[in-house]
């Protein structure tokens, strides 16, 4: 059984950072990105979680979205306490199949 990666975001907006608009159905490749930093806000973009996991990421948005990695991305699995094995970043994401998130 393969893992289902999901991202939550405000619509099509990072709740990490509202300067960083998505293009949906498309390679997003960050501007920033350094798998060899040691702190994961250092290491840099774009941050996913599995279906199991993303109920922690629930704070940065309203919308979720799956996520396609892209062959030749780089995926880094960051060490957490709060959610381990459901926190990832990667240089390169594809975002697709939109949801909103709703008390209903």
């Amino acid at each position: 059984m393969s893992t289902k990666y999901l991202k939550v975001m405000f619509d099509d907006i990072s709740g990490a950072d509202s300067n960083l608009k998505y293009k949906i159905n498309e390679v997003n490749i960050a501007n920033n990105f350094n798998p060899n930093a040691s702190s994961p806000k250092d290491i840099g973009d774009f941050n996913f979680s599995t279906e199991d996991k993303i109920f922690r990421w629930l704070v940065r948005g309203d919308t979720l979205y799956d996520v396609i990695i892209p062959e030749v991305a780089i995926v880094i699995n960051i060490p957490s306490e709060s959610a381990p094995n459901g926190v990832f970043r990667t240089n390169k994401i594809i975002l697709t199949n939109k949801i909103k998130v709703s008390n209903e």
